[in-house]
């Protein structure tokens, strides 16, 4: 990385093209993707960029115990999670995630760690999580317990669960469409389809 800014700051293109083919070579093994990112971002290198946050959407539930994940930035993680449609993870999963990193980013500013406060750090990032998409028995056992979401919207989303509240779209803000899932090896499931 290192040759290739000085190659891309001194004009030498042969090198500087030679340095890209060896950044791509690397996109296709197992790495830090995270470290990954904040480089290919830092020196403008937008293929790099683009493929490792392809690669973080795929293997989502792969980056998030990564050592550097607690240490991402909101706009970062924002970054991460506006591939969305794309990210691979279960939706209590990517929750669990985001407490944990939310309970984080509390510590590291000293302050509490309480669900409203998580809330107020996780601010949008919230509402990337599926919530209507868990189950009843799930969101009343893993998620109201946190006391991240408030009583407004733990409301709402009982009422959506026991039929009340209809809405193809949305509830609260939280997004009713499926993600895709893996369903087997280089296979995902998109709804009802299968690719391959």
């Amino acid at each position: 990385m290192d040759i290739y800014q000085c190659a891309e700051q001194y004009g030498v293109a042969q090198l500087a093209d030679q340095c890209k083919r060896e950044i791509q070579n690397c996109l296709q093994c197992p790495f830090d993707y995270i470290e990954m990112f904040r480089y290919s971002k830092q020196i403008h290198l937008e293929y790099m960029y683009n493929t490792t946050l392809s690669i973080i959407a795929t293997e989502f539930e792969t980056v998030v115990k990564d050592k550097n994940f607690m240490l991402l930035t909101a706009q970062e993680l924002t970054h991460f999670l506006q591939k969305a449609d794309s990210i691979f993870i279960d939706e209590l999963t990517l929750f669990k995630t985001l407490e944990k990193w939310a309970s984080g980013q509390c510590k590291l500013k000293d302050k509490s760690t309480s669900g409203e406060v998580q809330k107020q750090g996780l601010g949008q990032l919230l509402f990337q999580v599926r919530n209507p998409l868990i189950s009843l028995q799930t969101f009343s056992d893993e998620i109201v317990g946190t006391g991240i979401l408030t009583s407004n919207e733990q409301l709402t989303l009982f009422k959506y669960y026991s039929g009340v509240e209809k809405s193809t779209t949305s509830v609260c803000g939280f997004c009713l469409k499926p993600r895709r899932k893996k369903v087997g090896d280089g296979q995902w499931k998109n709804k009802k389809n299968v690719v391959t």
